[in-house]
């Protein structure tokens, strides 16, 4: 039996939902309560739901996203979601757990088109389980690949598993004299800020906006789970990074590395210096981001993140539910002119 509870407002704190969120394999930042009341400043209303057997044990919890649209419809966006990585939960269960939502869903609100995303690694039985329930969205948002690094291992063996080429970029690298700063100050938010829109300006390529004002609502919410680290050379930013933390796992979020640091190849000393503040702090798996196996475009990103010698994950990745054909055409026609 799966029953689906609403979480409310009043009965659910922040770190209520993420002991929970955190019980789970497929845990990530955006399933977490910093990340729904980040997304409120979008114009996204988080609304949260938990999953539990007939023994009130846990089986599954869901952030979902919602837009409210024209006569009182809805649609809902669940990134990272829904998490189904609980001890209780098995792969067979993710299409009754995903249909049972839908219908609970349904009962408060006319959902027109929702869509989900989930961190879960892919197994035939959660995919055979939400065809039956979902399609796969003709244009994606995300590849549904990501790299894993185990962060347990010694800073040696981390090292050893790095490409030969990956080795000598990082040893190249870390002779040029680079200091590093790490934090979440405004003031490096806004060395991030300017690095990134140079990176762009230089890239001349449609790249996702980083703002001041964003990076700064961004560590605001996650507060202690946001880091920041940069890399400076002569007191000029060259690279850095931003990574969000939920449990004891890390989600390498975005980064820049400007034109000085190119110059010295600086991300690959970044990415050595920042396992090994990562295994300070006690993380024990760093998920570097999405690659994209089948894109050409994404050949130098692809290459960077497998040269540190991480595991290569599938995702059950997306899926989406609408109320008739022609819903599910403009959503995935809306969607490829926002990729553009």
């Amino acid at each position: 039996m799966v029953e689906w509870v609403r979480c409310s407002a009043q009965d659910t704190t922040p770190a209520a939902w993420d002991q929970l969120l955190g019980q789970a394999t497929d845990a990530n930042p955006f399933q977490s309560y910093a990340w729904g009341e980040y997304k409120r400043r979008s114009g996204w209303e988080p609304e949260r739901w938990q999953a539990i057997d007939e023994h009130r044990q846990p089986l599954g919890c869901l952030q979902v996203l919602k837009k409210q649209l024209l006569f009182n419809r809805f649609l809902v966006w669940t990134p990272g979601g829904p998490v189904i990585g609980f001890p209780n939960c098995h792969g067979q269960m993710s299409g009754a757990l995903v249909s049972e939502w839908l219908e609970s869903f349904r009962r408060h609100h006319r959902l027109v088109y929702a869509r989900f995303s989930s961190h879960h690694r892919v197994c035939a039985e959660a995919a055979a389980g939400l065809t039956r329930v979902c399609g796969r969205p003709s244009v994606p948002v995300t590849s549904g690949y990501t790299i894993q690094l185990d962060l347990t291992r010694s800073l040696d063996e981390l090292r050893s598993a790095m490409t030969r080429k990956h080795r000598y970029y990082v040893k190249q690298s870390q002779a040029a004299g680079l200091t590093w700063t790490m934090g979440r100050s405004s003031a490096l938010l806004d060395d991030f800020a300017h690095l990134y829109a140079q990176m762009s300006r230089v890239k001349q390529a449609r790249l996702p906006a980083v703002e001041l004002g964003s990076l700064q609502a961004l560590a605001d919410q996650f507060q202690s789970n946001c880091l920041v680290l940069i890399g400076y050379q002569a007191r000029v930013p060259v690279t850095a990074c931003l990574t969000l933390r939920i449990g004891d796992k890390v989600f390498y979020m975005t980064a820049a590395t400007g034109t000085q640091g190119r110059r010295v190849s600086a991300a690959y000393a970044m990415i050595s210096t920042l396992f090994d503040v990562l295994k300070q702090r006690g993380a024990s798996r760093l998920d570097f981001g999405g690659i994209s196996p089948d894109q050409p475009s994404a050949a130098g990103v692809n290459h960077f993140k497998q040269g540190f010698g991480g595991e290569r994950i599938q995702y059950l990745g997306e899926w989406e539910w609408a109320l008739t054909k022609a819903v599910s055409w403009g959503a995935n026609q809306a969607m490829r002119r926002w990729l553009r």
